[in-house]
């Protein structure tokens, strides 16, 4: 399902273009450690932050965390495809 997702998001070229330029921004913005904090489901620490304005970046982080999980399935998907080609196996249908 986040494969398909994913596969939809990539397939409009100015959609996947909007998000490939949020999520540059907001690791020129957080940095690499804040983008772990937001895969993990937090805040950056370093972000001092008032209780309403830390709401609006913890939905930040649920927008990053939804395109990195996507992203990895996708990822997952393609090797795993990849491989079972390489086996010479072909792809298997889904049932």
């Amino acid at each position: 399902m986040r494969c398909d997702a994913w596969a939809a998001l990539r397939a409009d070229a100015k959609l996947a273009g909007e998000f490939d330029r949020f999520l540059a921004a907001t690791e020129a913005r957080f940095g690499a450690k804040g983008m772990r904090a937001f895969a993990r489901g937090g805040v950056p620490e370093e972000a001092k932050l008032a209780p309403a304005a830390r709401a609006g970046l913890a939905q930040v982080g649920r927008a990053v965390r939804a395109l990195r999980v996507a992203e990895r399935a996708a990822a997952g998907e393609a090797r795993r495809l990849a491989a079972t080609r390489r086996a010479g196996q072909g792809p298997r249908a889904k049932m």
